[in-house]
This record gives structure tokens, C-alpha cells and sequence, in this order.
């Protein structure tokens, strides 16, 4: 009788066993190799099995290979074996390891000896695995394979793939023999592709395109939800059916018999098809579709993403049933060949144009040019913003090659048009100077007719138009607009959704590549971890801020890489709290913390967790941004700022103490000045005005420093918050008419300054003794500057929607560049002004003043042409 010994070793044979196999073997017999161990003579048979091979060894049965297996070759072959080796007695307990069972648990032979198998499985699955050989024990069962984790001597984890045979000695079993290998890789790796499968399946399940899969017999493997709406059938009524006899009438089998064929050429297209609802209903598609491989390269099947397109068909329809309409109604029209002819122009050229800007110029340009309109604006509904937008504007605002000059945005409700496009109500004003909705856009005109352009219920657009004479539009010319729109409708409404189509298109295509470079190109750290603390994934800017990379990183527990060591527990405490309650207080906030680099370094971090969960597995994603430079920052900003408090503390002191000291002596100085000139007329009565020019002059220097006095307290008060405006609406044009007037040129050259109003005088809410302030300055600088020059001019501007503007002129000496923007600075002055007597703090009181009201005050200048100051404040 023969007896059998089997050793089971992985897919890959160990390349030294074998050739110790070959080499041992004699030639005796043709059919199966024998390996000759001393005196013993042993068979040696390799067959394949399912994942591993098998090779047994047999014996005559006067031979006795037991007692010399721990010194003969056979010995030898296992304990140089690449795979785990060992035995088992029926209680578990090892019998025998190979120096590779030593190696991969960490436990020499001897301590292996003195334990059992279960004490290396990993506790949850310590059940399940003595179950397991219990029952091929108890059934007799010649081998069986299985993969476990275990758990080594230093506490790493891995995976074995063990294929387990029975030991029998006659009919008795005595114990089990296994042969293992570390299988840890490709287990993580079977544990990431099924992660990755399951977030791409979601994503295709929630796409709002339809997408269905097909075999190469156009039997449907797969539709997602999105495929179900527009077919009206479920997913258990798809799967399994061919796609042609379920979805598609007689008459369009030939396209899909077409495309399928395209498919066997590895061709991907998109294309156009009529489907066939559950009910019956027509459906119309737009299909892009490709053919699918497998990892060999052979072709499994066709993948194709549906769009609903639908609506489009019948607004498409809907479109030439309105233009066979209007061709019907032509005898109807030959009143008016003019209308008529602009009409079938509009519509003929109309279906050339796709895009949403080029319906809109042909509306503007091709079709109220003939009814001798001054100007003609399309606005376009952006529903977003809730904002009429200028898309095309005919007539004054035509720049060239269609581009709007200054174009306007108009809020839903405001103005005419505005209004009707909130009710979706046309409207003609024959004098728009008595209708208080009236927006002034370019200039001034005193006829409006304004109609919507109406799609499927809902107002997405108005055709706008103004002439100059009151009383022009007439009702033909809102017939022929309603017409007009009406035309429009379905082909701006389609044009939008193209437009909205597309986006979703090139979103759709980048949404991966976004989501995959949003990592790498992030400048904070992202990282991911599981539900045990492992990390997951680690961005290159994670690298950067912590110094590990992310093979380094990624599988290891967070709490061995970045976390403090004081702040371990409490990380663990807390994700186990989450786990148990769902409840987390660092969750979806921004927090600070201090993070460990690689070279042991404690460093402030600012850090934002958000818990992601699906429907198999759970993570968090941590972004994190070092901080320390930051902190540093605000360090030195405290301190800046402290000090900056108490330098504004110290001026405003020396401000208010230098001010009052020297009002005094001004004021000894000027009263004794006045005294003097009394006595020298009371003793010098005929020699007393030969003085008058000393008199004058230092009168005039105690009025300058008295004014850069008042200046210098003008702007402490201002600094110190203690001016406080207060504004009400007032006429603007006569307070600004009235300060002009005020501001003459001397005898000597007696111009006054050209003062004029531009657009349409609207109510302003100003404190007036500020501005008064404001415009008095720059009319005295204007003055001062341009001495023997051309008259200066102001000029108030109410052409803007929210703001007015006031324009004070000259033509002097001008403003360098350089000193431009430094001129509303305190003390600060141009560097031509030469000895033209001046403080610097005049422009600075101006810029305040403006900022105060909520405006802006801004410079136009050239040497030697003169400057022009622009304050703009708003209405209210």
C-alpha cells in the first residue's frame, strides 16, 4: 500500500523547492519524477488545484519516511519554503513551524510550539476560523482554503491565504497540515476598489442623465434611476431586456442597428433618437454613447448617457407650427408689407442662429431697424442674480462688431422694464417724463415700449425701446413686438437651455479631474481617516506642513504621525464618543490645535473636520493650514497696533495743546496789530496808510495760520470720532449753484466759474455742512491753481443709477503722476505747486468728509492741462 504526504505551496511555485525536486529525481520512471532520500524512495506527483498547487510525495510501504523527515531532503524542501508551514494536533496546538512561520508572527519556533493557532488570529475572527476546521475536521474533508487576518508579536496586522489538509494516520485523524502566505497587498487592494466602486456607483446612480449599460446582444445590464424616470420603467423591468424591443419602434431600429455597429468598431458618437415611454409616449433623446472593454481589451458591451431632450423637440415643433402659422397669415398682412417683411426676415434668419447672444442682436439689429426706431435693447432674465441684463442694444449704445457701450443691469421689478417683466404685461408710455419708473440710461427720451418675451408661463426676457417724441409707439408697433416676442420665445428659451446644457456638459466632464487635482493642489492639508483612526489619504500639501510623505502616512493610525502626545486620548476618546452618538464638538467648525511635525517639532495648526458618509463606510476629512506664520503676524499686528493707539493718543494731545497755545499769541498778535494801526492813524494822520501794505500782510499770515490751525483740529476732531454727519435729502442743484457764487476771482480778473447740471436732478440726502466743506475746497483750489488760465467748471451729474457725481475742473498747472496718489494725504503736496501758499490738509478733509457720506473722490490730471476732482456720493 502507498501512503501519500501533500505540500501545498502558493500559485507561484518557490523557484528553490522545485529545484531541489528536480535535482533529487531519478529517471526510473517516465511518468512521475521520484526523489530518493537515502534509502527511501519517494514519488513526487505537482497538480494544479484552484489558487494553489499541490505536490505529493509517496512511499513504498516498507518505507519509513517518518523517522527520518527532520534530517532527510524532504525536511529540508519545507524549511526552505517561501510559504508558512505548519502543523496542528486536533487541539490546536502547533506540532511544527517552518523559519517562514517564525518570520512572518515574530515568535521564534519554541515559543510558536508552546501556543495554538488561535492565539495569532485576530479576536473577531477567532470564531469563525474554529468553526471552520472544526467542520472539515468533523466532515472528513481532505482540504479546504481560507483567508483570516492575524496579528503578530510586535501587534502589526496582516492577512494569510491558507490552504489546510488533513493528517491521517490510517483512518484516524491526528492533526492538520498548512500551508499559508501573506496576502495583506492584494486584500487592501480588493478593499480600495471596492470603496472606489461603491462612491463611482453612487455617483452614476445619482446622475441626472440617464445611463444604461448593454451587452454585446444589447441586453440591458445595468440603468441607473435618472434612465428609469424617462423610460417610465423600473430597473427589475430593464435589466435583462434587449434595449431595441423595449425602447424603440420598428422605424428607429435601423439607428440603433447603425450605432451598434459603430460600437463593434470601438467608434464612440452621439446622436439623436425618438424612444418609446412605458405608456407609450414618444420620447425624445439625445444619446452619447461608447463601447466598454475588459482589462483584457475585449469588448463587453456599450455604455450611453440619455439626455431628455423632449421639451426641445416640441419647442422646436412649436417653432415651425408658429412660422407656418404666420406664413398662413400673410394675405392678412399685405396692409402692412413693411411689418410684414421685417416679420419673415426676423424668423427666416432666426432659425440660422443658435446662440442666445446672436438671437438677440438679430432681434435688435435685422427687425426694428425697419420700423424707423431710434434704438432697440433685448434684456435677458438671469434668474440668479434676479437681474434684467443688456445682451444687445441697437441704435446710441452700439459700440462696434455688437458690443454694448456701458451696459446696464436692471433689477427685477425696477424701472419700466423691470416692471414688466414682473408682470409679463406690455407696455407703451408716451411720456415718460410724468412716469416716476423711468431709468435714464444713456440720455433722456420721452417715448418707451416695452414688451416680455414669455416662455412656458414664465417671463425670461423683454425687447425694449425709446424714441426722443413723446406719443411714437403706436398699438401696430405692440402687435408687431408681441408677434416678435412670441417668435423669440422658444428660441431664446432653447437657446438658454443649450447654454445651461453645455455647462452641465463641461461640468459633468471636469467634476473628476476637478475633485482628484482639489487635493493635490489645495494649500491646506487635506487628510482622511477611518472610522479606526487609519489614515487614508494625505495630500501633497499634508507633506509639506508635517514632513511625512504619503507612504509614509497613509496606513498608519493619526495618533502615531501628527497628534501631541497629550492630545492622543483625548482624539481617541473622542471618535469613539462619535461613533457611539453621532455627536462630535470639533465637527464641521474651524478650530485651533497644535500638530507634531516628523522631526518632533509642536507647531499651531488651524483645523476643520467634516464627517463623509456613505453607504458602506464612514471617514473624516481634516483640512489643515499651518499657522504659524500667521500667529506670528497677529503677534506683531497687536503690537503695531498698540503702538499706533498710543502715537494717535500722543498727536491728538499735541494737537489739541499746540493749537490752543497758539491761538492765544494769534490772538495777542492781531488785536496789538489792529492797536498799532489805530494809534499810527491817531498820531500820523496824512503818513499812516504808507504802513497799510505791513498791516495787510501780517494780517493775511495770521489768517493762514489761523486756518491751518482749524485744519489741524478739523482732522484730530476726525480722527477721534467725534464729527458726526447727519444727512437729509435736499435740492443738490441749488445748494451746489449757490456755493459756486459764492466763489469769485478778484478784481483784478473778474471770471466767474462755469457751473451746469447733466441728466435729470434727483433728490440727495447730504449733510451740508460737510459738503459745503468739500466743494468750497476744491472751487478755491480750482481757483487758486489755474490763475490767468481758462474759466474752471462744475458740473453735477445725475446720469448714474445709484450715484451722483460732482465735477470741479480747471485748466492750471496740473498734477504730476507721482504725486497723485499721495495727494489726499495729510500735509502732503504736489511737488510743482512752487510758492503757491497752501497746508496739505485741505484734500485729506475732502477725502474724509466724501468717505463719510458713503462716496469716493478720485483725480484726472496732466501737467500743465489742469486737474479734474470727481466726488461721487450716493442718492441716499
Amino acid at each position: 500500500m502507498i501512503s501519500r504526504y501533500q505540500l501545498c505551496v502558493g500559485q507561484k511555485p518557490d523557484e528553490r523547492l522545485l529545484k531541489l525536486i528536480l535535482e533529487s529525481s531519478t529517471s526510473e520512471s517516465k511518468d512521475t519524477p521520484q526523489l530518493t532520500l537515502d534509502d527511501i524512495i519517494v514519488d513526487v506527483k505537482v497538480e494544479p488545484s484552484s489558487d494553489l498547487y499541490h505536490i505529493t510525495f509517496s512511499e513504498k510501504q516498507d518505507r519509513v519516511l517518518t523517522n527520518k523527515f527532520k534530517t532527510d531532503k524532504y525536511k529540508l524542501l519545507v524549511e526552505a519554503a517561501n510559504d508558512i508551514i505548519y502543523e496542528i494536533n486536533l487541539q490546536g496546538q502547533f506540532t511544527y513551524v517552518n523559519p517562514k512561520a517564525s518570520e512572518v508572527t515574530g515568535y521564534s519556533r519554541e515559543e510558536c510550539l508552546d501556543m495554538t493557532y488561535l492565539e495569532l488570529v485576530r479576536e473577531d475572527w477567532r470564531g469563525k476560523l474554529q468553526k471552520h476546521y472544526r467542520n472539515q475536521v468533523n466532515e472528513s474533508i481532505p482540504s479546504t482554503y481560507m483567508e483570516f487576518p492575524i496579528v503578530d508579536k510586535n501587534g502589526n496586522k496582516a492577512w494569510l491565504g491558507q490552504n489546510v489538509q488533513l493528517i491521517e494516520n490510517g483512518t484516524e485523524i491526528t492533526g492538520l497540515m498548512a500551508i499559508a502566505r501573506d496576502i495583506s497587498e492584494r486584500h487592501d487592494n480588493e478593499r480600495v476598489l471596492a470603496q472606489s466602486e461603491e462612491k463611482y456607483r453612487g455617483i452614476i446612480q445619482n446622475l441626472q442623465y440617464g445611463l444604461m449599460e448593454v451587452d454585446l446582444d444589447e441586453r440591458i445590464v445595468y440603468a441607473n434611476e435618472a434612465m428609469c424616470i424617462i423610460s417610465g420603467y423600473t430597473q427589475d423591468e430593464l435589466v435583462g431586456q434587449i434595449a431595441s424591443d423595449i425602447l424603440v419602434d420598428d422605424d428607429t431600429k435601423d439607428i440603433i442597428e447603425r450605432e451598434h455597429e459603430k460600437r463593434g468598431d470601438g467608434v464612440a458618437s452621439v446622436y439623436k433618437i425618438k424612444l418609446r415611454h412605458k405608456d407609450g409616449s414618444p420620447i425624445y433623446s439625445l444619446i452619447s454613447g461608447a463601447p466598454i472593454y475588459d482589462i483584457d481589451g475585449n469588448r463587453t458591451g456599450s455604455i450611453g448617457i440619455h439626455m431628455d431632450i423632449t421639451d426641445k423637440q416640441k419647442d422646436e415643433e412649436a417653432l415651425i407650427a408658429a412660422r407656418n402659422q404666420l406664413e398662413a397669415q400673410n394675405i392678412e398682412l399685405k396692409n402692412n408689407e413693411k411689418f410684414l417683411s421685417a416679420i419673415n426676415g426676423f424668423v427666416t434668419k432666426l432659425l440660422d442662429d443658435d446662440s442666445l447672444t446672436d438671437i438677440a442682436w438679430e432681434i435688435a439689429e435685422n427687425v426694428i431697424d425697419q420700423f424707423d426706431f431710434e434704438d432697440c435693447v433685448i434684456y435677458v432674465l438671469n434668474e440668479e442674480s434676479e437681474m434684467l441684463e443688456q445682451l444687445a442694444a441697437y441704435g446710441a449704445k452700439t459700440e462696434k462688431n455688437r458690443i454694448i457701450k456701458n451696459p446696464i443691469h436692471i433689477p427685477l421689478g425696477e424701472g419700466i422694464v423691470g416692471s414688466v417683466a414682473l408682470t409679463g404685461k406690455a407696455e407703451i408710455i408716451n411720456d415718460t417724463s410724468k412716469d416716476d419708473r423711468y431709468i435714464v440710461d444713456d440720455s433722456m427720451r420721452l417715448s418707451e415700449i416695452s414688451v416680455p418675451i414669455v416662455a412656458n408661463g414664465r417671463v425670461i426676457g423683454v425687447i425694449d425701446s425709446e424714441h426722443p417724441q413723446r406719443n411714437f409707439f403706436t398699438q401696430q408697433h405692440l402687435e408687431t413686438l408681441n408677434t416678435i416676442a412670441v417668435l423669440a420665445s422658444n428660441r431664446l428659451n432653447r437657446a438658454l437651455a443649450h447654454q445651461k446644457q453645455k455647462e452641465a456638459e463641461e461640468e459633468l466632464r471636469d467634476n473628476e479631474n476637478k475633485l482628484r487635482k482639489i487635493l493635490d493642489s489645495a494649500i491646506d492639508g487635506v487628510i482622511t481617516i477611518d472610522t479606526k483612526g487609519i489614515v487614508t489619504e494625505w495630500n501633497r500639501q499634508a507633506e509639506v506642513i508635517f514632513g511625512y510623505t504619503a507612504d509614509e502616512a497613509i496606513g498608519k493610525p493619526l495618533t502615531d504621525t501628527i497628534i501631541p502626545p497629550n492630545f492622543r486620548e483625548a482624539h481617541d476618546r473622542g471618535m469613539k464618543h462619535y461613533l457611539k452618538t453621532g455627536e462630535g464638538p470639533v465637527l464641521n467648525q474651524k478650530i485651533e490645535i497644535s500638530a507634531i511635525r516628523k522631526n518632533g517639532e509642536e507647531f499651531p495648526i488651524e483645523l476643520a473636520i467634516i464627517p463623509v458618509k456613505t453607504k458602506r463606510i464612514e471617514t473624516f476629512t481634516a483640512f489643515v493650514s499651518d499657522i504659524t506664520v500667521q500667529k506670528k503676524v497677529q503677534e506683531e499686528t497687536e503690537k503695531a497696533l498698540n503702538k499706533e493707539r498710543e502715537l494717535n493718543e500722543l498727536k491728538s494731545r499735541f494737537v489739541a495743546m499746540t493749537s490752543h497755545e497758539f491761538r492765544t499769541p494769534l490772538t495777542t498778535i492781531k488785536q496789538n496789530t489792529d492797536l498799532i494801526n489805530f494809534k499810527l492813524g491817531s498820531l500820523l494822520p496824512d503818513g499812516a496808510s504808507s504802513f497799510d501794505k505791513y498791516f495787510d500782510r501780517i494780517s493775511s499770515e495770521i489768517g493762514r495760520v489761523t486756518g491751518l490751525m482749524n485744519d489741524i483740529l478739523m482732522l484730530g476732531r476726525i480722527e477721534a470720532g467725534k464729527i458726526e454727519i447727519k444727512k437729509r435729502e435736499d435740492d443738490l442743484v441749488a445748494f451746489c449753484e449757490h456755493l459756486v457764487l459764492k466763489h469769485r476771482y478778484d478784481d483784478a480778473d473778474p471770471k466767474t466759474i462755469d457751473f451746469k447740471v447733466v441728466g435729470v436732478p434727483k433728490p440727495v440726502a447730504y449733510d451740508r455742512q460737510l459738503l459745503d466743506h468739500v466743494i468750497s475746497n476744491l472751487v478755491s483750489n480750482a481757483i487758486k491753481y489755474s490763475e490767468n488760465k481758462s474759466t474752471p467748471e462744475v458740473t453735477l451729474a445725475f446720469n448714474k443709477l445709484k450715484t451722483v457725481n460732482i465735477h470741479v475742473k480747471d485748466f492750471g498747472i496740473g498734477i504730476p503722476k507721482k504725486d497723485q496718489k499721495g495727494l489726499f494725504q495729510s500735509f502732503y503736496r504736489a511737488t510743482n505747486v512752487k510758492n503757491i501758499q497752501g497746508s496739505g490738509l485741505g484734500l485729506s478733509i475732502v477725502k474724509e468728509f466724501t468717505e463719510m457720506h458713503g462716496g469716493h473722490v478720485s483725480v484726472i490730471s496732466e501737467v500743465g492741462e489742469g486737474a479734474e476732482f470727481i466726488v461721487e456720493l450716493p442718492y441716499k
